[in-house]
C-alpha cells in the first residue's frame, strides 16, 4: 500500500496544471527560434572574445546590440552574473526557451575545450544555415492558416452584408467552435505519447515522409558536425545532444538508438547501421569518414546534401499547398454567398 497515495481530489487540478504548461509551451513555439537574431549574435560575441578577451565587456557591448528583442530582456544581468563567477552558458541560461537545443551544449563545449570563438562561429553558421529552412517551414503552415482565417472572416462579412444578421452570428459561433476544436485537436496530438505515433506515420508519408527526415537529419548531422568539431564529450553525449534539435520524436527516438549502441561498445558505423531513417548511401558516407578519421567532415557534407534537398523540396510543396488552400477557401465563401441568397430568396 502506497504511503503517499495521489489524492483523487487533486488529480483534476494536476490535469489542469499540465494541460496549461503544454499549451504555453506549444504557444511559446510558435513563432519558432529567432535563427538570424542569434547568428549576428554569436558572430558579434565571437568577434569580442577574439579581439578584446573579455567575456564581460562583450556581452555587455552584444546585449546592447540585441535592444528590442526577448534576448535583451532576458540577458540583460547576463553580465553581471559572469562577473559574479557564472560561467557563460549559465549566463545565456536565462533565455533557454528561446534558444535551440544545441546552442547551450555548443557553448559549454567551447568554454570547456577553450575554444568560444570556434564556438560562435560555428554557432553563426550554423544558424545561418537554419534560419532559412525554418522560414520556410513556418511559411508552410503560416501562410494556409492565415487564408482560412481570413476565409472565415469573410463568410461572416458576407452573411452580414447580404442582411442575415442571425445568419452570420450563428456562422460565427460555429467557426469559433471549429478552430477552438482545432486547437484542442492540435494540442492533444502533441502531447508525447500521441506525439510519436503521429510523428511515425509522418515519416512514411510519400514525399513529405522523405521531406520530414531531411529536416530531422539536417539539424541532427549539422549539430552532429558542431559538437565533433568544438567539444570533447563522448561519442554518445554527442548524438544525444544533436537529438535534440530533432522535433519529429520518431526520428528522435531511431537515432538515439546510435547513443545507446556506443555505450554498448560499437563503432561510430555500426551505430548508426541501426538507426532506420538513414539511407545506405548516408551509412557508407558515415563509414568513409570514420575510416579516414574525418567524421566532421562526413556529418557536415550529410547535413548539407539534407538541406540542399529540404530547400529544393519545400520549394515545390509551399506554392502548391497555399494554392490548393485558397482554392478550398473561395470555393468556400462562394458557397457561402450562394447558400445566403438561396435563403433569401426562398424566404
Amino acid at each position: 500500500m502506497s504511503e503517499n497515495p495521489f489524492p483523487e481530489s487533486e488529480l483534476p487540478r494536476w490535469l489542469y496544471r499540465k494541460a496549461r504548461e503544454h499549451a504555453m509551451k506549444q504557444w511559446r513555439a510558435l513563432p519558432g527560434y529567432p535563427y538570424e537574431t542569434l547568428a549576428r549574435f554569436s558572430h558579434d560575441f565571437g568577434t569580442c572574445v577574439r579581439t578584446v578577451s573579455d567575456l564581460i565587456r562583450g556581452m555587455e557591448l552584444c546585449v546592447k546590440s540585441l535592444s528590442g528583442t526577448v534576448f535583451a530582456n532576458r540577458w540583460a544581468h547576463s553580465a553581471e552574473m559572469i562577473r559574479g563567477g557564472a560561467s557563460l552558458a549559465e549566463a545565456l541560461t536565462p533565455a533557454h526557451d528561446r534558444l535551440p537545443a544545441f546552442y547551450l551544449p555548443v557553448v559549454r563545449a567551447g568554454e570547456k575545450s577553450g575554444r568560444l570563438v570556434d564556438a560562435f562561429q560555428f554557432l553563426e553558421t550554423h544558424c545561418k544555415l537554419l534560419a532559412g529552412p525554418a522560414a520556410a517551414l513556418r511559411k508552410l503552415w503560416l501562410y494556409p492558416l492565415f487564408i482560412f482565417l481570413v476565409g472565415s472572416a469573410l463568410r461572416v462579412f458576407i452573411l452580414l452584408v447580404l442582411g442575415s444578421p442571425l445568419s452570420a452570428i450563428g456562422l460565427a459561433i460555429q467557426e469559433i467552435i471549429g478552430w477552438l476544436k482545432l486547437v484542442v485537436f492540435l494540442l492533444v496530438i502533441t502531447l508525447p505519447p500521441i506525439l510519436v505515433w503521429v510523428d511515425e506515420i509522418r515519416l512514411n508519408v510519400p514525399m513529405l515522409g522523405d521531406l520530414e527526415k531531411d529536416i530531422a537529419l539536417n539539424r541532427f548531422f549539422r549539430v552532429l558536425s558542431l559538437m565533433y568539431s568544438v567539444g570533447e564529450y563522448r561519442v554518445e553525449a554527442m548524438i544525444q545532444t544533436a537529438a535534440a534539435a530533432v522535433t519529429n520524436q520518431a526520428a528522435k527516438n531511431d537515432l538515439l538508438q546510435a547513443a545507446d549502441a556506443i555505450e554498448n561498445h560499437a563503432s561510430v558505423a555500426e551505430a548508426f547501421a541501426k538507426v532506420r531513417i538513414l539511407t545506405n548511401d548516408q551509412r557508407a558516407t558515415i563509414d568513409a569518414g570514420e575510416l579516414s578519421g574525418t567524421l566532421d567532415q562526413a556529418f557536415a557534407q550529410l547535413s548539407t546534401e539534407t538541406g540542399d534537398r529540404m530547400t529544393s523540396t519545400l520549394a515545390l510543396i509551399t506554392p502548391i499547398l497555399t494554392r490548393l488552400v485558397m482554392i478550398v477557401v473561395v470555393l468556400s465563401i462562394l458557397a457561402t454567398m450562394f447558400n445566403a441568397l438561396f435563403a433569401r430568396v426562398i424566404s
